[in-house]
């Protein structure tokens, strides 16, 4: 996986360098896109990167919006007891114990908010089967990729081709992911 492996490096490099990057990973079942993901994940930790890791699940298997909250519970956890009062936190617990849908739009503008508070170290951020998301979540991904600017982030996103799944939103989110 020579070709890959250099694709991820370079946009881990440029990421470094305070250009936000998205990587999308795609291929068949069991081919490796996890495996993949899990290495660029050893070499961002072994380089002092902060990690986080969102897995989507097939449909009505988790709440709206899963991986972003499974995102946003491992950066809250980088801010201590003080996280507490973050309004992210408290916003994200809601969505999750009692059903209560966030607007992407609001979701995205708290998700970079959250790494201005985080400050100005390196993060990689996995999102695991994007293939399964759900609208929502492809919209926050959408938005917080627009917000990010110089923020020193690589987002990966490994998925099946949208094709192999049926009923998968990915293939309409592709091309907005791509801009």
């Amino acid at each position: 996986r020579a070709t890959e492996w250099t694709a991820l490096t370079d946009a881990f490099d440029a990421a470094a360098r305070g250009r936000a990057q998205l990587v999308l990973v795609e291929g068949e079942p069991g081919i490796g896109k996890s495996t993949l993901s899990d290495a660029i994940l050893t070499h961002a930790k072994g380089q002092g990167w902060a990690t986080a890791v969102g897995c989507c699940v097939e449909p009505g298997l988790a709440p709206s919006l899963w991986p972003c909250i499974e995102i946003v519970r491992t950066m809250v956890e980088e801010l201590g007891p003080d996280g507490e009062a973050n309004p992210l936190r408290q916003l994200v617990e809601r969505q999750a114990e009692a059903g209560f849908t966030l607007s992407p739009v609001e979701m995205a503008g708290q998700f970079v908010h959250l790494l201005d508070q985080l400050g100005d170290r390196p993060r990689l951020v996995v999102i695991d089967d994007l293939h399964w998301a759900d609208r929502a979540t492809l919209d926050v991904v959408r938005l917080v990729l627009e917000r990010l600017g110089r923020h020193r982030v690589l987002v990966v996103c490994a998925h099946r081709p949208p094709e192999l799944v049926p009923e998968s939103l990915l293939a309409d989110a592709l091309g907005g992911l791509h801009r």
